[in-house]
Parts: structure tokens; sequence; C-alpha cells
């Protein structure tokens, strides 16, 4: 049996791999926005042309894209391009490393 389909966090683009696939501050186009079940929470993911990984959207930066594209509609923002930056939070008392968005 092939585990890799366990592993979870390798579908999801994380500050680490972003630095790893050199995708900070490159514009990357929006292909799809699908909701899935994560840990028993449905969260917005979104997909980009031409990676594999897709991204997790927080209310951050969810609040940031409705913003920057004038819309909360998602299915307007298919097409449109982003931009990810790393940028650090405190999360549980940890000064970490996050991804936040920025429209293009």
């Amino acid at each position: 049996m092939d585990m890799t389909q366990y592993l979870g966090a390798g579908d999801f683009l994380n500050a680490v791999k972003v630095k790893e696939l050199k995708l900070e501050n490159k514009p990357l186009k929006i292909a799809k926005i699908e909701e899935k079940e994560i840990k028993e929470k449905r969260k917005p993911l979104m997909s980009f042309e031409g990676i594999e990984q897709t991204l997790v959207v927080n209310s951050t930066n969810n609040k940031i894209l409705t913003k920057d594209f004038g819309t909360s509609e998602s299915t307007n923002w298919i097409g449109k391009e982003i931009i990810l930056q790393i940028t650090k939070i405190t999360m549980k008392g940890e000064l970490i490393d996050s991804i936040q968005v920025k429209a293009v």
C-alpha cells in the first residue's frame, strides 16, 4: 500500500514548502477553490496553476483577498494572481513563520 496518501500535510503549502519551492513573492494564478474537511472542520483550499500542493485559506488570508479582489465570492477569484509572503505570527505563545497572501 502506498502510504503517501496518508501524510496529509504534504498536500498543503506551508511556510517551509513555500521557501523550498521558491514560491515566495512569485505571482501564482488561482486555478480552483474548493471546500474540504480537514481535522473535522470544513476549510477552503486554493489550488494554483502548475503547483501540486494547495493552500488552506485561513481567516486572515480570506479577509485580505476579499478586500483586494473586492468580492467575497471565490468563484470570481479564479484566474487572478496572488503572491505568497512569509511573515511571523504568534501561535500558542511561539513565534512561527506563516503564509500571508497579497493580490497582484
